[in-house]
């Protein structure tokens, strides 16, 4: 699963599971030479309510260390963070990824529907 078929099945599930009065924004980061090194992937706005994902392909896709150091650097600031990967064409979630060790992967959609309550 590429990272534009990855957004749009976050997107479905997104929308799925957050109440039409809720106002939704995807906002994909795009790199470049004017923009920082390793900055998440998607920002998704909920409620006021922030979420920085990085996306990954599949387990295998490790984050770099910049990618890490961003998303804990999000998170002290009160941001909701984490990797985003497809396996079995599902996709799943986890807080922390470092030197090959994934901790505590759980479904996309479990942890955003947890996430925004």
């Amino acid at each position: 699963m590429n990272q534009k078929q990855m957004i749009q099945k976050i997107r479905k599930l997104v929308i799925k599971i957050v109440d039409l009065n809720n106002r939704v924004r995807f906002i994909k980061i795009h790199g470049g030479q004017y923009q920082q090194a390793g900055l998440p992937d998607l920002m998704i706005l909920v409620n006021r309510q922030h979420f920085w994902l990085e996306l990954k392909r599949d387990p295998s896709d490790i984050p770099t260390e910049i990618q890490s150091y961003n998303c804990e650097r999000l998170a002290i600031q009160g941001f909701i963070t984490g990797f985003v990967f497809a396996k079995d064409k599902d996709l799943w979630y986890t807080s922390n990824w470092r030197k090959n060790t994934m901790y505590n992967p759980m479904p996309f959609d479990v942890f955003f529907a947890d996430s925004i309550r």
